[in-house]
C-alpha cells in the first residue's frame, strides 16, 4: 500500500499509521508547503527505519544522561518498544517527503507515484492555517487527481466549515466527531 498525506505537517499522522500498519504499507509519501514541516516530517518518518530509530534512541540516551528527566526515560522506553516492532521484520517502509503547495496550479503533475490511500488532517486555523486559498472552499480533491487511481481512497479530516467539492469525486462516508468532520471520497467514475 502507498499512503500519501498532501498536508503532512510534522508527519505525525503518517508515522503513527506506519507503525500501526507496518507490514501492510510499502511506501509513505508526504508533502507540505512549509520547509520546517518537511524537515520535521522527514525526521519523524525516519523513525520507521531501524537506523533512524536507533539514532533517536541515542539522542534520548544523551538527553537522559544530561537532564535525568522522567519524560526522556518514558520516551526512551517507547522508542525501544517501537524498535521491537522493527527488529523482527525484514520489511522496510520507503518514505519520501517533498515540498508542494497543494493549492497551487498542478502541484502533483510531476510526481511519479500513485497512492492507494490519501489521508490528511487539513489546516483549520487553531495552530496552522492554509497559506494560500479560501479555507472554506478548498479545491483539494481535484489537486489530487494526478496521484489517484480508480481504487484510491481519500480520507480528509477538517473542521465542519470546510467544504471539499469536485465533479471527479464522490463522498462515500462522513462522520462528525466533536468539532471535526471526517470524510471519505473516491473517484466518481473511471477515467
Amino acid at each position: 500500500i502507498c499512503v500519501y498525506d498532501p498536508c503532512c505537517g510534522g508527519g505525525y499522522l503518517l508515522t503513527v499509521l506506519g507503525f500501526l500498519n507496518f507490514e501492510r504499507i510499502s511506501t509513505i509519501m508526504a508533502s507540505d508547503i512549509s520547509d520546517e514541516a518537511i524537515r520535521l516530517a522527514g525526521e519523524n518518518l525516519s523513525l520507521l527505519d531501524k537506523n533512524g530509530l536507533l539514532k533517536r534512541i541515542q539522542q534520548l540516551d544523551q538527553l537522559l544522561s544530561l537532564y535525568n528527566k522522567n519524560s526522556h526515560l518514558e520516551a526512551l522506553h517507547s522508542a525501544n518498544n517501537l524498535l521491537g516492532i522493527l527488529a523482527d521484520s525484514t520489511h522496510e517502509i520507503e518514505h519520501n517527503v517533498f515540498k508542494a503547495d497543494i493549492l497551487s496550479d498542478c502541484p502533483l503533475d510531476n510526481q511519479n507515484f500513485k497512492a492507494d490511500i490519501i489521508i490528511t488532517d487539513v489546516p483549520y486555523g487553531n495552530l496552522v492555517e492554509w497559506q494560500n486559498g479560501d479555507r472554506e472552499n478548498v479545491n483539494l480533491l481535484d489537486q489530487l487527481l494526478p496521484v489517484t487511481t480508480e481504487r484510491t481512497v481519500i480520507a480528509i479530516c477538517s473542521d465542519k466549515s470546510q467544504k471539499f467539492h469536485s465533479d471527479h469525486f464522490i463522498r462515500v462516508e462522513k462522520q462528525t466527531i466533536g468539532k471535526r468532520l471526517f470524510q471519505i471520497f473516491r473517484l466518481a467514475k473511471l477515467r
